[in-house]
Formats: C-alpha cells, structure tokens, sequence
C-alpha cells in the first residue's frame, strides 16, 4: 500500500509514522489532547508545530474535536474516517466501540488518568498497560458479569505489569480526585484486599492530606472487616500525590504497606542487582 494522501483546504497532506502512531494511541485511549501529543510525539517539547499537524489531519477528517459543556474543545479523537486507516480489523473495532463513550462528566477524571500513565510507561519496568475501558472488559468476562455493587470485584482505573526484584507484579492503578464519603471507602478498600486480579494497588490521590485519610480508612476496614481479617492474601496499597507523579515523574515516591519506592529505584535496584 502507499503513500495515504488526503485533501486538505489549499492542497493535500500525506500521512506520515508518526500520524498512524498518534491515531493508535487515540485508538487505545479514546481521547487525546494537544499537549499529550507534544509530549510523547515531538521531541522539542516546546515547539507548537504540533498544533499545525493537528489541524491538518482534522481539516483532513482524520481527527475531530470531543466538544463539552458550553461548546468547550476538550480533547481529539478519531473520526470514522480516521478509523478506516487504522492497521487491523481488531483495532478498528475497538476503535468504533470507543467513539460511543460519553465525555462530557468523566472527562477531566480520565484526562488525569492519561496524564498519569504517560509518566508510569516512561519506566522500562512498566508493561502491558491496559486502560479502564479494557480493563472492564477483561474482567467481566473473567468473572461472567458486570461490576456492580455486589459483585464482589472492582474495576481500577487502570491494569500493568511491575517488574520487580525477582518477579512480576500485577498492578492496579487508581486515581482518587476528590474525597468521598467512608462508607464507600469501605466498600472500595474491601473490595481491592481481597481481589485476585492484581497483587498491589498503587493509588495517585488529589492532594497529600488525601493520603493520611485514606490509609486510616484502610486500616479500620484491614481491623474491623471480617472478610478481610480473614482472607488467606490481601493486596498492598501504595500511594502518591498526583503533584508528586506529573512534577516527579517516575522519582515520585509511593509509601504504603511496606518500604516506601519510586520507579526510578525499583529501576536502580534491578541494575544493581543484575550487575552482581
């Protein structure tokens, strides 16, 4: 197949690596923003080219605008047609069933989510990182139905693979942005120390005092939830403010139920480890 050329007011643009690259990564994520594609995409993380680029594959029909409240541009995402140049028939199903998603009041939620995972991946430690969306697929079939209130598992904002000294973990990443009430900590916490679908729980809170409460909460359902006190294998929890993670990146350091880290340690460690 060669070269894709699309028309474009005054002319025509060929798509290039990099444009089939930027419309996977909406194609996993369902949404993007023009600084993520920056970020990950162009290497002076200065240059506002991207915002030319951008307007062209939207002018071309390639990308269009996730339009919120009061008519706000929030983020990009593929347009049908753009899904038609995607490189396989499975991507491109999953890329359909991601344009039904509705935006508008859980955008600001999973915009942060991006934000965080774009720092977790820059860690060579990190693999197979699944989103939300995929995430409840997965485990719905692993469990043969829907999360609900009493289902007995939670669906985490995001799935990965840790390695660590010796093995791999399975991590669930969960991004709290605003504190709820304690009986649906609760619910929550029970639910994660007793999952079998990952073995730790990094959490990325709003704010440091979000942190302290958090970890109280845990402790009285840890001491006082029957089902809990006396499950064979609980999960660790680890936390971080999200000020930590976006200003630190993989530095920020995550404490918990064990010896606090960060993944630049963990990173660290292991070479040490295999230079011994």
């Amino acid at each position: 197949m060669g070269p894709v050329r699309l028309p474009v007011p005054g002319g025509t643009i060929v798509l290039s690596k990099r444009d089939y690259a930027i419309m996977l990564l909406v194609a996993e994520n369902r949404f993007i923003t023009a600084q993520e594609i920056r970020e990950r995409f162009y290497a002076d993380k200065k240059t506002r080219n991207h915002f030319t680029r951008i307007r062209q594959l939207v002018a071309a029909g390639v990308l269009e605008h996730v339009i919120g409240d009061c008519e706000m541009r929030l983020s990009l995402r593929l347009s049908r047609k753009g899904v038609r140049f995607l490189p396989s028939e499975i991507h491109k199903a999953h890329a359909l069933s991601n344009r039904s998603f509705k935006y508008r009041s859980s955008f600001g939620h999973d915009k942060t989510v991006n934000q965080i995972r774009m720092v977790i991946e820059k860690s060579p430690l990190v693999s197979g990182y699944i989103p939300e969306h995929e995430v409840r697929s997965l485990l719905a079939i692993r469990h043969g139905k829907k999360e609900s209130k009493d289902s007995g598992y939670k669906v985490p904002d995001a799935l990965f693979d840790l390695k660590v000294p010796a093995k791999t973990l399975k991590v669930a990443l969960e991004f709290e942005d605003s504190m709820k009430g304690v009986t649906l900590y609760r619910s929550l916490f029970r639910r994660l120390l007793i999952s079998s679908d990952f073995d730790v729980v990094m959490f990325v809170t709003a704010s440091e005092e979000m942190i302290a409460a958090l970890r109280s909460i845990i402790d009285q359902v840890r001491a006082n939830d029957p089902v809990v006190r006396d499950w064979p294998t609980e999960r660790a929890m680890y936390f971080a403010s999200l000020k930590q993670v976006l200003t630190e990146g993989t530095n920020a350091v995550f404490v918990g139920d064990s010896t606090p880290f960060s993944l630049a340690s963990l990173e660290k460690q292991l070479s040490a480890e295999q230079k011994v």
